[in-house]
C-alpha cells in the first residue's frame, strides 16, 4: 500500500546529513501522505486530491493511467497535519 500526496514543504521540513548527502523530509506535507498511505489496503496506491490533480491528463486519455475514484474519506487526526 502506498499514499502518494504533492505539497510544498517549508524550507525548515528538509535536513541534509552533511556526510552523507542525503535529505530527509517531515512536516505536514510528508504527515499527509503517510495519513493517505495509512487509509489504502494491501496492494492499493491512494491519492490525496492534490497528487490527483497534479497527474498529467494526457497519460489517462492515451489509456497509459488508469484512476478509479473510490470517494471521499476522512483522514484520522493522529497525523498532524
Amino acid at each position: 500500500r502506498m499514499g502518494l500526496h504533492t505539497g510544498i514543504p517549508n524550507e525548515g521540513d528538509i535536513t541534509v546529513n552533511k556526510a552523507t548527502a542525503r535529505r530527509t523530509y517531515g512536516g505536514a506535507p510528508l504527515a499527509l501522505a503517510r495519513a493517505v498511505g495509512d487509509a489504502a489496503h494491501g496492494g492499493q496506491v491512494l491519492l490525496s486530491l492534490s497528487a490527483h490533480a497534479a497527474l498529467p491528463s494526457a497519460l489517462a486519455r492515451e489509456g497509459r493511467l488508469m484512476v478509479l475514484w473510490q470517494g471521499c474519506h476522512e483522514l484520522s487526526n493522529e497525523h498532524p497535519a
